[in-house]
């Protein structure tokens, strides 16, 4: 009996610590590389000048993927980032689009238009891509404020086709912004007077 006492106390002692080293004798959980997405660079959009200020995030999601799962839920993916805020995104995407190269005559770039904005929307819903931006353009006296909301079909249900297809959205946008910065009318500059 003292024996198997004994035996009992031992086999209680290789368990009890087989639990305490368990965590050892077990491999960890494996976890995900957060992994970060960008906007396609964009090509050059020919346009009146347009210098962009800082466009300002309503969209709710700071960096993280948002996901609408139905008309008022909405979810993030903490392994799947933006490099930046929707609202630094799309001001450095047109930035980019309506950018002055080396070769540019100085005197074509003057008296440009001002541009900026808030993002409503970055978001993904279904098979699309949705961007929603409000923009107010100024040139000289003359001002314009526009909302938009661009659907882009995602070519699979991942993050990197959602990125894509933001980028096409992103493209829309800033052509749109080019037709109507083309209507504003060039501040007019006055006449010299005679001597």
């Amino acid at each position: 009996m003292k024996k198997l006492l004994v035996c009992a106390r031992a086999a209680a002692a290789a368990i009890g610590a087989a639990a305490v080293c368990g965590c050892s004798l077990f491999s960890s959980p494996e976890q995900s590389d957060i992994v970060y997405y960008d906007l396609q660079q964009p090509e050059k959009i020919s346009s009146v000048p347009i210098l962009v200020d800082q466009f300002v995030s309503f969209s709710g999601e700071r960096q993280r993927m948002a996901r609408r799962k139905n008309t008022t839920l909405i979810s993030g993916n903490d392994f799947h980032k933006w490099v930046q805020p929707p609202g630094g995104l799309i001001t450095r995407y047109l930035q980019l689009a309506f950018r002055n190269e080396a070769a540019d005559d100085l005197r074509t770039v003057a008296d440009p238009a001002e541009l900026r904005g808030e993002v409503l929307t970055f978001e993904c819903a279904g098979d699309d891509a949705v961007l929603g931006v409000r923009y107010h353009l100024r040139r000289g006296k003359n001002t314009f404020s526009k909302t938009v909301l661009f659907r882009e079909k995602l070519e699979h249900a991942d993050p990197e086709s959602f990125s894509r297809a933001m980028s096409k959205a992103a493209d829309r946008l800033a052509r749109q912004i080019a037709a109507d910065a083309a209507r504003l009318p060039a501040t007019e500059v006055p006449a010299k007077k005679g001597k």
